[in-house]
């Protein structure tokens, strides 16, 4: 799994973009988790594709919409094959709510304070929805056209459907977490990330790297799982097997050889986790490779 900020370079007098978007199983972001610094809204317009983000998994048809704010990892996947296009709008905080005004960060809460039955995805059947696709469409209209005024339009537009979010949501029953507590949190578990890809077939523990993050265990161990969607065994077994999986096709080494530098020292649990996470033996995968 790689975790990574991404600078979407909105303008920073307008911080506003929206788009279509084509996705295939070219662009697969599921061992991808990355955030930016701009809120987001997509609606499915065509096919279909899975977006991963805390941990759950949305499956989004046409019509669905999903939003995401600047300090939450996601990803996503299309199956092989097929192809989904959506239409994307991706703006600063700022272009809502400028300075400190208390009225104008209310339009923002559905990004930010989220109760127990939050969901990041509002299907196409449920209230508002078809409507929020709409305004949406008329603001690419409007951002492609440029016409006199076109910033105000879009604005407009902007709070009609956070409007439409807020309608949709719960309010948040514990106070949020700071976004800049939140950015700093995340960037550890980056950068922890980073640890666990160069030592994953080291005798490495949580406890590592948990303090390459500069967190305690527990802390690091709940924020992983939170950020990645899988614990730190889950991930760290995965990386050792997709080496193995490597390993095992390409090389003629015996399984005991491979099973170690992969980073597992016993064989029983490289063959359980094989299985487990491909659905082969690594016995079957060597047959198939012909080596």
């Amino acid at each position: 799994m790689q975790l990574r900020k991404d600078d979407l370079g909105l303008d920073p007098t307008f911080p506003f973009s929206v788009g279509r978007v084509e996705l295939t199983s070219a662009d697969d972001m599921s061992e991808i988790r990355h955030w930016h610094n701009c809120l987001e809204i997509t609606c499915v317009r065509q096919g279909a594709a899975d977006y991963f983000v805390d941990g759950r998994t949305y499956s989004m048809t046409p019509g669905d919409v999903i939003i995401f704010n600047n300090l939450e990892p996601h990803g996503w996947e299309v199956q092989r094959g097929e192809s989904m296009t959506a239409l994307v709008a991706v703006f600063s905080p700022e272009l809502v709510a400028e300075g400190a005004s208390l009225f104008d960060r209310e339009y923002l809460r559905p990004f930010y304070e989220r109760g127990s039955n939050f969901r990041n995805m509002l299907p196409a059947t449920e209230g508002g929805v078809r409507r929020i696709t709409a305004l949406l469409e008329e603001a690419e209209v409007e951002f492609e056209k440029r016409a006199s005024g076109y910033r105000l339009m879009i604005k407009a537009i902007v709070l009609q459907v956070l409007t439409f979010l807020e309608r949709n949501y719960g309010r948040a029953s514990a106070p949020p977490e700071m976004p800049e507590a939140r950015d700093r949190s995340l960037k550890r578990i980056a950068h922890a990330l980073d640890f666990i890809q160069r030592y994953y077939d080291e005798d490495i523990s949580l406890a590592d790297a948990a303090r390459e993050a500069g967190m305690s265990p527990h802390y690091f161990s709940s924020y992983f799982k939170k950020s990645t969607g899988s614990t730190f065994i889950e991930h760290l077994c995965r990386l050792r097997v997709l080496k193995a999986r490597e390993l095992t096709r390409e090389t003629d080494r015996t399984l005991v050889d491979i099973a170690m530098d992969s980073g597992f020292n016993n064989m029983a649990n490289f063959y359980r986790a094989y299985r487990r996470i491909l659905g082969e033996s690594p016995s079957e995968a060597r047959r198939k490779s012909g080596i």
